[in-house]
């Protein structure tokens, strides 16, 4: 799909990801023979994860061990990549979020940096701070969901077929999985008393202050609740649902869960999954994070007449002081919190041509991130 003169002939790459090197010895070979393949310098199929068509190329030549022959390459999923010709030292120069829409995204407790993940089903992690990617992984299923442990350790993914994974944020080494991992297939088994591989997907999900527990919902209408350090072993799950949960909140305490449903119910639950008959005790209950769409203290960021899907997101600044919305509209909207009262005052940030997935602050409150479409926007927060 590309072809560049190079010192001792030209260099080709394609869409079969191999970039070849034709010397004038080769091309003459071939015209005796038309099966005759010039020089393999690499293949990026060996190289790169979740490879994609070359677009363009650039080789440059080197002196030596000390400085080998490298080629840059431009891919169609809006990345760039050097690498040694001999295929060691892969490494990405610029990096978009891909050419395939952003389903979730999750900021880091206590760094500026956060985590999402595409329709093409690459987990990335950006540094805010200097608009780079850190790492990147593919991902066995699809996720639209993920989440940080308290500590900034451990990063879980709740996957299609109902599959949880958890990697070691700091690498994206992966700690635990419901999945066997074997070539040229993934093989579902069980994990925590719980059968893994079903036809429903995991929606939201998020650990504990404490970090002992994680709660996951998916579309099967069960939330579930697993033991961080029984080997995310199953210790709870809702029963009896009649919808789906899409957010979820943990009390301070780590022993209740505030939940919204897609009949746009706000319901508690105790740790183990026991629905809380009397929500009125819930009152005064103190909040680890907030970024359920209902309840009191969000009243006022919806629109008077909205429609109960037009808010996408709501999510609560660490320093309680602040709360963003995220609408169909593209719109981030910031407001004081708590926001008990209709028509609240907000400032309104546009930018997004889409409607927006996710919102969420980085730590201490420093930025602002935002998901729509193919784009991840990074907002400095100024008061």
């Amino acid at each position: 799909s590309t072809i560049i003169s190079a010192q001792h002939g030209m260099i080709t790459a394609g869409r079969d990801g191999k970039v070849l090197l034709w010397t004038a010895a080769d091309l003459q070979q071939q015209r005796r023979n038309a099966s005759a393949m010039p020089t393999l310098i690499l293949n990026i199929l060996d190289s790169i994860p979740a490879p994609a068509p070359i677009r363009c190329v650039q080789y440059t030549p080197g002196t030596g061990s000390d400085l080998p022959s490298t080629v840059a390459l431009g891919l169609a999923n809006n990345t760039i990549w050097e690498l040694c010709v001999d295929g060691s030292g892969a490494r990405p120069i610029a990096q978009a979020a891909g050419s395939s829409e952003v389903l979730a995204i999750a900021t880091h407790p206590m760094t500026q940096v956060f985590a999402s993940v595409t329709e093409d089903k690459m987990l990335r992690v950006w540094d805010t701070q200097s608009a780079s990617l850190i790492h990147s992984t593919l991902l066995p299923h699809k996720s639209k969901c993920l989440n940080f442990s308290p500590d900034g350790s451990l990063l879980a993914l709740g996957l299609a077929g109902n599959n949880l994974v958890v990697y070691n944020a700091s690498d994206l080494q992966l700690v635990f999985s419901t999945m066997v991992m074997t070539q040229p297939e993934i093989h579902s088994t069980s994990a925590g008393g719980r059968a893994s591989g079903g036809g429903g997907e995991y929606v939201c999900l998020a650990f504990s202050p404490d970090q002992t527990l994680l709660a996951a919902s998916s579309t099967d209408r069960v939330m579930e609740i697993f033991d961080v350090s029984d080997g995310f072993h199953c210790v709870g799950r809702t029963k009896g649902l009649m919808t789906t949960i899409t957010q979820l909140d943990w009390s301070e305490d780590s022993k209740v869960i505030q939940t919204d449903d897609t009949h746009h119910q706000h319901l508690f639950f105790e740790w183990d999954g026991t629905f809380v008959q009397r929500p009125i005790a819930c009152r005064s209950m103190q909040w680890s994070t907030w970024t359920c769409r209902l309840g009191w203290h969000v009243q006022g960021v919806w629109p008077n007449n909205s429609d109960p899907g037009y808010i996408t997101s709501v999510v609560r600044s660490h320093s309680h002081s602040l709360c963003c919305s995220a609408d169909v509209a593209g719109e981030v909207k910031v407001f004081p919190f708590p926001i008990p009262m209709p028509k609240a005052i907000f400032k309104s940030f546009h930018g997004h041509a889409c409607a927006l997935t996710g919102a969420q602050f980085t730590a201490k409150d420093e930025y602002l991130v935002s998901a729509g479409g193919t784009s991840i926007f990074v907002w400095k927060v100024v008061q």
